[in-house]
């Protein structure tokens, strides 16, 4: 069984949360959280594909060939 903290809130109760509902457990306080912004998302979108071209040009990603015979990163 958890023990209680100060605020009384475990991770039971942020479980208890409906599903969908975005939200951490942060010392003991239940925290809402927002959905990702455009912006955070187009970042990590760039981030993603900087991340795949260093991989390329470091020769990180094996190379395969695909259905087309054509070599893909993966």
């Amino acid at each position: 069984m958890e023990a209680l903290n100060d605020t009384g809130y475990i991770l039971a109760d942020l479980y208890a949360l409906p599903d969908g509902e975005r939200s951490e457990l942060i010392d003991g306080n239940i925290h809402m959280i927002g959905p990702p912004s455009r912006t955070h998302q187009k970042l990590v979108g760039r981030l993603n594909q900087w991340i795949t071209q260093l991989k390329f040009i470091l020769n990180l990603g094996k190379a395969e060939r695909n259905s087309y015979g054509t070599k893909t990163d993966s």
